[in-house]
């Protein structure tokens, strides 16, 4: 690879989304939130399932970040109210979260929650 190549990517890769000019925005999906399921005592602990549900428009799956169940994503680039579902067993932990747009408007704000379950 040519010095002038390696100090392009570098800078690329040095920038980031932030620092586009405006109006110049990625192609990634920037996950809408992204769950930590965890016991009384902070600790991750696996759910059976994580669902989301943006503005009563209807219940939806979440995607498992790890084959344990510890961690969800909840949504690419939906802003909104969203009400976490996470089932562990018979039982239903909820959690609700608000997401909006970024300043520079071209991904979502991605929020990190954590559902506490007993």
């Amino acid at each position: 690879m040519t010095r002038a190549i390696t100090i392009a990517v570098l800078l690329a890769v040095a920038v980031g989304c932030d620092e586009l000019p405006s109006g110049s925005c990625d192609t990634s999906a920037a996950s809408s939130v992204t769950v930590s399921v965890v016991d009384g005592t902070g600790n991750l602990t696996p759910a059976d399932d994580v669902t989301y549900d943006v503005d009563n428009l209807g219940e939806v799956g979440c995607d498992p970040l790890d084959a344990d169940g510890y961690e969800w994503v909840c949504g690419y680039e939906e802003t909104g109210e969203f009400l976490i579902l996470a089932y562990v067993g018979s039982s239903v932990y909820d959690a609700t979260v608000s997401v909006g747009m970024r300043a520079d408007g071209c991904h979502v704000e991605s929020q990190f929650i954590d559902i506490t379950v007993n």
